[in-house]
């Protein structure tokens, strides 16, 4: 006989409050999350909500935003001051977007409609828990101020791109990605995807420059066995793959013009056929689009059509390059540092002042995806816990100090301006007073009356 040894491991309750008024409404959602291993609490306004917090731990709040006492923005607010994350998802009323905009900008993992759907509240309600889980073994050392935990700025840039993600993501519309290599436009994709009605549903991705014209109408469209050699079998294309969900074209200027033709038509009425097929199929696809390129240059280059430009250029989301929202460097680093600390089982603990400078005044051709792998190898590659100036790529290390440039934002105060000008050309000569004074064009005296005016150290 065979004995087979079970190693049994009792998880954690996981702990659910929901605050809405109506009682009806109240007893529904908590009937709906209740389940095996979790324990959902009810109730009927915001002082009781913060009173079983006080009480009790949390994994999630699932609050309306008009409840009585204490509203639901309010709470919001609280627990973002608490040093524990604690995911908040908000039920608004019907038509309120601009609610819902202030509260992601606060935090909030999701914002639901009134009256509820069920099974977007449930699929919200397993992310925000996945998301508490992944906190708990990964606790950032700053916050990131984004309502999506994969997209990382706190700058007005940012914000913006944020705040347009909120607007648009629960719609169908077809949306235009646009942004320098490297800046994160299927990270927005995604985002916007996961904010939809259509979370649940099929989400397909088709990188369009990196497929030749055949394979691509094939991969788009589908093909009937036989419509080419080596087509032994039916093929379904993205189109029908991603039917009541959503299909991620990127690099969409890399598509052919033969193909632009076909693609127009689908967005026009949702037809399309496969190669080498009579049949016209239909398919009800939100379609996001994206592209590195100038898309007006390509239309007027006769790249690319100008009706299919109309057409998906509905809304257009562009995402700035990481030059352009410097502020947005110290978050990534210590996210970034912290991310492959953890996947690479290094004992990387953060960055020095020095090499932080140099990384916010690098030009990153790359953007956010070159920070990333930078970052990478040196958390790889680290002889201390602390990383150093030594421990950045040469390209970075030795760059000639001339090449360096200050963003500063509008609005910003001469004294911030001269402050970080004065900091910033120190640190490029090294803590040289007579090389400083000469690059700044003021004598050396006049440079030290700044530097302690500032509390500037050499």
């Amino acid at each position: 006989m065979v004995w087979t040894c079970y190693n049994l491991q009792v998880m954690p309750q996981e702990h659910i409050i929901v605050a809405e008024k109506d009682p009806a409404l109240r007893r529904t959602i908590a009937e709906a999350l209740s389940g095996e291993g979790r324990k959902v609490i009810p109730v009927s306004d915001g002082a009781k909500l913060m009173e079983e917090l006080d009480e009790n731990s949390a994994d999630l709040v699932v609050s309306a935003l008009d409840l009585p006492v204490v509203n639901g923005m309010s709470i919001l607010e609280a627990l973002s001051k608490q040093d524990s994350y604690i995911p908040v998802i908000l039920l608004t009323p019907s038509g309120n977007v601009e609610d819902a905009v202030e509260a992601m900008k606060k935090g909030a993992f999701y914002c639901l409609t009134k009256p509820v759907n069920l099974a977007e509240l449930k699929d919200s309600v397993e992310r925000a828990l996945a998301e508490r889980k992944k906190t708990e073994r990964r606790t950032l050392a700053v916050p990131v101020v984004s309502a999506f935990p994969n997209i990382i700025g706190e700058s007005a840039k940012m914000q913006e791109v944020f705040e347009t993600i909120v607007r648009v993501a629960p719609t169908d519309v077809t949306l235009l990605i646009s942004g320098e290599s490297g800046t994160g436009k299927e990270l927005v994709a995604d985002a916007i995807v996961q904010g939809s009605a259509r979370a649940s549903k099929p989400y397909v991705k088709v990188h369009c420059a990196a497929l030749s014209e055949g394979v691509l109408e094939s991969e788009l469209f589908g093909h009937e066995r036989g419509a080419f050699t080596g087509a032994v079998s039916r093929h379904l294309g993205r189109f029908e793959r991603a039917n009541l969900g959503s299909l991620f074209l990127d690099e969409i200027t890399e598509i052919p013009p033969s193909i632009q033709v076909k693609l127009l038509r689908v967005l026009q009425d949702g037809s399309f056929e496969r190669v080498g097929g009579t049949g016209t199929l239909k398919t009800d696809v939100r379609l996001i689009c994206a592209t590195n390129q100038d898309l007006e240059q390509a239309v007027a280059d006769k790249r690319f059509r100008d009706d299919l430009y109309w057409r998906i250029n509905v809304i257009r989301l562009h995402l700035p390059p990481l030059r352009e929202r410097r502020e947005d460097i110290p978050l990534m680093v210590k996210a970034f540092i912290e991310e492959f600390a953890e996947k690479n089982r290094r004992e990387v603990q953060g960055l020095s002042p020095d090499a932080l400078d140099m990384l916010k005044e690098y030009p990153w051709p790359g953007n956010v995806r070159e920070l990333r792998n930078v970052l990478e190898g040196m958390v790889v590659l680290a002889r201390d816990k602390m990383l150093s100036v030594n421990d950045l790529p040469s390209g970075i290390r030795n760059r000639p100090p001339g090449e360096a440039q200050i963003m500063l934002s509008v609005g910003t105060t001469i004294d911030k301006a001269e402050r970080e000008l004065i900091r910033r050309t120190l640190a490029s000569t090294k803590g040289d007073l007579r090389q400083t004074a000469k690059l700044l064009g003021i004598g050396v005296k006049a440079l030290q009356r700044k530097m302690k005016e500032f509390n500037i150290e050499r």
